[in-house]
């Protein structure tokens, strides 16, 4: 008489810590995310010590590039930093250009276009065309003068379409001292100021307005 045998379902191998998933609540799944019926690399022959070093190069393929992958991110990393620095050459020549602008703007000749532009009748500018500085010591007051020419703003402010209709200059004092004299009563007295001309155009309709750049505007 032989003997029958009846087939086994496969054995699950659970005593070795390896990459199978958790049972997640599952009844059907052993502890380590086994179902009825599998059976883990573990189990299919491999030791411990095998398996363990086929983990490892797992996790080393994701860890160490080659070569040709390293050049491709070195590349990467290069073009980027050649577009930040384009990028940022252009955000300071805007930013320069602005500036510029701003400062266009703001002077007598920006603002002599902005009033003809605006239709203005007359336009007045205040420039500065002298200084005198004093100082005054041990008895003596003594003082040093400037000078300096605005024909080369005033002939701007013209060809933007204003005619100088007049023109007046002021000393405008901005500071002063005093020293007492020697052998005689009284103060010698310096001052410190500037020579400012104020110039008065009217708007000549027969020209037209500058641009930014200097050039007529068109119209």
């Amino acid at each position: 008489m032989s003997a029958s045998h009846t087939p086994l379902d496969p054995v699950v191998v659970d005593t070795v810590p390896h990459a199978c998933h958790p049972t997640n609540g599952d009844p059907e799944l052993s502890r380590f995310g086994h179902r009825h019926g599998h059976v883990c690399e573990v189990g299919a022959g491999r030791s411990p010590a095998s398996y363990a070093a086929h983990r490892r190069r797992g996790r080393e393929n994701h860890v160490f590039d080659s070569a040709e992958e390293k050049a491709a991110k070195k590349q990467t990393r290069e073009e980027e930093q050649v577009r930040l620095a384009a990028e940022q050459k252009v955000q300071k020549q805007a930013a320069a250009e602005e500036a510029a602008r701003r400062a266009w703007l703001t002077g007598p000749v920006g603002r002599a276009t902005t009033a003809k532009e605006a239709g203005a009748e007359f336009f007045e500018v205040q420039l500065d065309v002298g200084a005198h500085a004093g100082n005054a010591s041990w008895g003596e007051a003594t003082g040093q003068r400037s000078s300096m020419s605005s024909a080369d703003t005033l002939g701007e402010i013209e060809r933007a379409g204003w005619r100088l209709e007049h023109a007046s200059h002021v000393f405008v004092m901005t500071g002063e001292s005093s020293t007492e004299r020697v052998f005689l009563s009284g103060q010698n007295t310096a001052v410190t100021g500037a020579m400012v001309g104020v110039y008065l155009f009217r708007n000549d309709r027969s020209v037209s307005p500058l641009a930014e750049d200097g050039s007529p505007a068109v119209t």
